[in-house]
């Protein structure tokens, strides 16, 4: 894989980790197609964990960098308006996964659990149809204008300040969700580049805690 424009490596790596834990979580649900309560609980909590982390990206974009790339180039602005409704689509998504989630387990076995179930695994296929789709559009017209308007020297800071945001208490599960998502290239070139601290804190502490979460997803 080429390295591209700093800001628009940070967005191919974050998308490719929203990209490739959906489709563990939509292949693990496809596969179970008689959940049971615990089943059910543990991907709860896998979905919700997922779903803080791609509510938080899409925030991110629409508050700070849709803005923020529409300053540099206007001509992105009329397409702020439809990459932000696609957010609210997949927003919709998965309000229909949280309820049904919350439904599943207080259904007895039979026809309506079954449907149920069913109906969950459907959800879970159109939300990661919808989002690569979303995706794929975003990061033709973000990139684009990104190469075009935004100095490669500024790309990086723009990218650093954002990061910054997260609290250390937020980086200690999303750093080892991020990397484990990322391909074996991806994690290398984020390792060498990143501050001993950085390491030190996820060697030591960041992965345990993430390991004993995750553990907590497993069906």
């Amino acid at each position: 894989m080429n390295q591209r424009q700093p800001l628009v490596q940070a967005f191919i790596n974050i998308h490719t980790a929203l990209r490739n834990d959906l489709k563990k979580l939509d292949t693990t649900v496809q596969r179970k197609t008689h959940l049971t309560n615990q089943e059910t609980a543990r991907l709860q909590n896998w979905f919700n964990f997922y779903w803080e982390n791609l509510e938080d990206h899409h925030l991110g974009e629409d508050n700070h960098f849709y803005p923020l790339i529409a300053r540099y180039d206007p001509s992105f602005m009329p397409s702020m308006d439809q990459l932000t409704e696609e957010h609210h689509q997949i927003s919709g998504l998965a309000n229909k996964i949280k309820a049904n989630f919350e439904r599943l387990p207080l259904l007895p076995d039979g026809f309506e659990r079954e449907m149920t179930n069913r109906q969950l695994a459907e959800q879970f296929s159109a939300l990661n149809t919808t989002l690569v789709n979303h995706l794929a559009v975003e990061e033709t017209i973000l990139f684009a204008s990104i190469e075009a308007h935004i100095p490669v020297e500024e790309q990086t800071a723009i990218d650093k300040a954002y990061v910054k945001r997260k609290s250390f208490k937020q980086m200690a599960l999303f750093v080892p969700w991020y990397m484990e998502n990322l391909s074996e290239e991806q994690q290398e070139r984020l390792k060498s580049n990143a501050p001993w601290i950085m390491k030190f804190l996820y060697y030591n502490f960041w992965l345990k805690k993430y390991n004993k979460l995750t553990a907590s997803f497993q069906v």
